[in-house]
């Protein structure tokens, strides 16, 4: 359930941030919703083929993303323990691996019927709280996505299903693998994963 639940959010969808950062030109809620709008009338597309829907997908997923904010907060105190080529290179492959876990996943989608609740802005960080009604599940599911200012966009650096946070899980998956490996060797883990999904998919 918790696979389908952050396809369904991926769907819908650095250093510190500096100050007096430039004013977005669309609210946080507007900007979350134009790019889920913009996912939907893919997945809705009946002439696109599910390969093709998922690319297109992924494109919009990439640019609404700052994922050297996410590679940050997954890799936490490490990130200051590495040198920036490790740190840019975990940026990448990071983004690759999220790419791939969810390429095949988006046939999933049921019609889902979004609401969106309301926006809580701190500059330069902000959050966006919607409602997921599934016809698959009696309730609907609280989604919550954080954005940060970038250069005068909202740019998404977690999503919340019901509380859990996708940074949290991510952060997870790759102490586990540093619980055994160096730096290195995770990086070299990470891009084997993503090779051996996109060769399935080949």
């Amino acid at each position: 359930m918790k696979g389908k639940v952050l396809t369904t959010l991926l769907v819908l969808l650095t250093a510190l941030p500096v100050l007096a950062a430039p004013t977005p030109a669309v609210s946080p809620m507007d900007q979350v919703k134009s790019e889920i709008e913009d996912a939907l009338t893919i997945l809705k597309n009946p002439k696109l083929k599910p390969k093709e829907k998922s690319q297109e997908i992924l494109k919009i997923v990439e640019k609404s993303v700052d994922w050297q904010e996410v590679a940050r907060r997954v890799l936490g105190i490490r990130w200051r323990r590495v040198n920036p080529q490790q740190r840019e290179r975990f940026t990448q492959l990071f983004k690759e691996f999220v790419k791939a876990n969810y390429a095949d996943k988006f046939e999933k989608y049921s019609d889902e019927k979004i609401i969106y609740e309301k926006e809580e802005t701190d500059p330069p960080y902000a959050r966006v709280l919607l409602k997921i009604y599934s016809k698959a599940q009696p309730k609907p599911i609280s989604m919550e996505c954080r954005l940060i200012n970038k250069e005068g966009k909202w740019l998404v650096y977690d999503i919340l299903i019901e509380g859990v946070s996708m940074v949290n899980n991510y952060r997870v998956q790759i102490n586990d693998i540093l619980v055994n490996k160096s730096f290195d060797d995770m990086l070299k883990t990470l891009e084997k994963k993503i090779q051996e999904k996109f060769g399935k998919e080949s």
